[in-house]
């Protein structure tokens, strides 16, 4: 379990002029918006489809909880498919 990000790597990204992401680990990965935005996003792929949920801005929810939201959704998301 590779985990890429720290707090102090998401406070230098920059805005570009597209948006962009950032991988951390397990599908969790951190959407960085023209305007300066940071959002974490799930991303979940089913009977090939994906789907993105969206789990809060940074700084607000934290790298921490983001990995821990993560670990929760995917956990439910598994019990809804058996």
């Amino acid at each position: 379990m590779s985990k890429n990000l720290s707090t102090r790597k998401i406070a230098a990204l920059r805005p570009r002029e597209k948006r962009y992401t950032v991988t951390d680990s397990h599908s969790l990965t951190l959407r960085v918006y023209p305007s300066g935005i940071k959002s974490w996003c799930l991303r979940i792929s089913y009977g090939g489809r994906v789907t993105d949920l969206s789990l809060g801005r940074w700084p607000e929810v934290s790298l921490m909880q983001a990995r821990q939201l993560a670990r929760r959704k995917r956990k439910e998301f598994r019990r809804v498919r058996q």
